[in-house]
C-alpha cells in the first residue's frame, strides 16, 4: 500500500514461480499471475498495477544435475525443442506449455548459460502464444494499466504480432 501511495505506477512479477535450484514447474502458471493481480488490486488502485509477462523459461535435467531450473530465453527454447526433436504439450493445469528434449551421448552438446550440458533428458517449462494471451486477457479482466515484461530480447519474434492485435 504504501508503495502505491509514492508510485505512478508498480510492476508487479508474475514469474519465478518455479525458480533455480527449485523443483520443476511453469514459471507463471495462469493461476500465480491472477493471484499476483488480485493481492496487488486488494492493496493499489488498479490503475497502478502493469502486469509483469516473462519471456522465459527454465530447464531441468530430469534426474538431478546441471541445469536445476536455468533461466532459457523462449527463442533459445525453440532452438532446442527443433534441434533435439522434442516435443511441446500445453500443460491445462497451468496454462503453460513444457517440452522434454533427449540429448544423446553422440549429439552436439548445448550451452546454458555458458556452461555445457550432458546427454540426458530434460525438461522446460516456457511461455508461449498460447499462455502470453491468456496473460493478456487478465489485462483485460482487471482493467489494470498494462503490462511489462522480463526480459527483452528472450522472446520469440512471432509475440510481437500478438500483442500488437492485443493493444
Amino acid at each position: 500500500e504504501a508503495l502505491g501511495n509514492h508510485s505512478d505506477y508498480l510492476m508487479i512479477m508474475t514469474y519465478d514461480e518455479h525458480y533455480q535450484d527449485g523443483d520443476p514447474g511453469s514459471v507463471s502458471s495462469l493461476g500465480f499471475a491472477e493471484k499476483s493481480i488480485q493481492y496487488a488490486v486488494s492493496k493499489v488502485p488498479k490503475e497502478k498495477i502493469v502486469l509483469g509477462i516473462p519471456f522465459y523459461g527454465r530447464i531441468w535435467k530430469d534426474g538431478g544435475g546441471f541445469p536445476q531450473g536455468m533461466g532459457i530465453g523462449n527463442e533459445e527454447v525453440q532452438a532446442l525443442i527443433a534441434r533435439y526433436g522434442g516435443k511441446a504439450v500445453f500443460d491445462p493445469n497451468s496454462s503453460t506449455p513444457y517440452a522434454t528434449i533427449t540429448i544423446r551421448a553422440k549429439d552436439h552438446k548445448p550451452t546454458i548459460n555458458g556452461k555445457s550440458i550432458d546427454a540426458g533428458t530434460y525438461t522446460i517449462w516456457f511461455e508461449n502464444q498460447q499462455s502470453i494471451k491468456q496473460k493478456l486477457q487478465l489485462v483485460e479482466k482487471y482493467d489494470i494499466k498494462g503490462t511489462g515484461s522480463w526480459s527483452l530480447g528472450q522472446e520469440t519474434a512471432d509475440t510481437w504480432n500478438y500483442y500488437k492485435l492485443w493493444v
